[in-house]
């Protein structure tokens, strides 16, 4: 009976300290950089892909992506924390002196709105990297 006491304690304690998302469907992904001067940003729907970009080159393009784009996507943000994402801490901060434009990711889902804290271009806390590389991979492909 103790046994069966302990288990059923363990079982709840870890189901209690567990986190879930509000929403676990994401509806848009958005990754943004800037500095003085230059703006990027690329906001990934289900449908499309928008990508704008001001400064040397301004530009505003716009593409339809297809399923395996998106379920790559969704699969790059799986080991992410939603709910913990504004407190991951960026591993520089070149941005503070203009080495570096400071990005930010945003992950969107219905009820809910995630938004990292600043990092540097290029250089995203760890837990980032595979998301924003993938969205800026899809990116490459907007003409």
């Amino acid at each position: 009976m103790k046994i069966v006491f302990l288990l059923l304690g363990i079982i709840t304690m870890n189901t209690c300290g567990q986190k879930s998302m509000p929403n676990k469907t994401i509806i848009e992904f958005k990754y943004e950089a800037s500095t003085r001067g230059s703006n990027y940003t690329c906001s990934i729907n289900e449908n499309d892909i928008d990508v704008i970009s001001k400064g040397i080159s301004d530009f505003q393009k716009s593409k339809s992506i297809n399923n395996e784009q998106w379920s790559s996507l969704i699969n790059s943000s799986k080991t992410i924390d939603v709910l913990n994402l504004e407190n991951l801490i960026a591993p520089s901060n070149n941005s503070h002196t203009d080495r570096a434009r400071i990005a930010t990711l945003t992950i969107i889902t219905p009820d809910s709105i995630f938004i990292s804290k600043p990092f540097d271009e290029g250089n995203p806390p760890s837990q980032l990297t595979s998301l924003i590389n993938n969205m800026l991979t899809i990116a490459k492909t907007v003409d």
